[in-house]
């Protein structure tokens, strides 16, 4: 008895994802930092360091060794204390419009294994990680970005909103107001 494989296309699979790229109206990532770097400004919710460099902690076993090359980060001020934060730095990786998220996210995934160094020799590592300038995800993307506590930034109807999964993790309003959600993201393993 001989085994035959035949080969003929597959259904198509309804998706609840699309593809999904980058936003506004930034042709360099050079003016979408200037942005990001503004609309935080403004918020008054953060501190934001420099692009600073990064050291991976945990590889797979094939997995290269190199720095993992560097990110913005922020710290928060008393004001988003003052709300309730306690997730200490985020990162923030930035992207000029029209980018697929999928090479930045994967890069954020590795941000969240890595030590990062603050000017002054302080390391630390990063809480959340977030795509700037992309809208909330969907679906199963959003899902995978909750475990992993990666998520997107975007200023489109507010001075700058964070979220991750279906949840918001900060949202400041245009007048500066800042509500600040509770997520509890990628604080369980295996299944969910």
């Amino acid at each position: 008895m001989s085994t035959v494989f035949i080969n003929r296309p597959c259904d198509p699979v309804p998706s609840d994802d699309v593809s999904i790229t980058t936003i506004g109206n930034w042709a360099t990532e050079a003016e979408s930092e200037k942005e990001f770097d503004r609309q935080v400004e403004r918020t008054g919710c953060f501190y934001v360091y420099p692009q600073v460099p990064g050291y991976p902690i945990q590889l797979r076993p094939d997995r290269s060794t190199k720095p993992s090359g560097s990110t913005g980060s922020s710290r928060p001020p008393r004001k988003l204390r003052d709300l309730g934060w306690n997730d200490g730095l985020i990162g923030v990786e930035l992207n000029r419009t029209g980018e697929k998220i999928g090479p930045p996210f994967s890069q954020a995934v590795d941000y969240t294994w890595a030590i990062w160094e603050l000017p002054g020799g302080i390391r630390v590592s990063l809480n959340w990680v977030f795509l700037w300038p992309t809208e909330k995800a969907h679906g199963t993307l959003a899902s995978i970005m909750a475990q992993q506590r990666v998520g997107t930034a975007c200023s489109t109807y507010e001075l700058l909103t964070l979220r991750s999964g279906e949840a918001t993790v900060l949202s400041v309003s245009t007048n500066g107001t800042a509500h600040l959600g509770h997520p509890r993201n990628g604080n369980r393993a295996g299944s969910r």
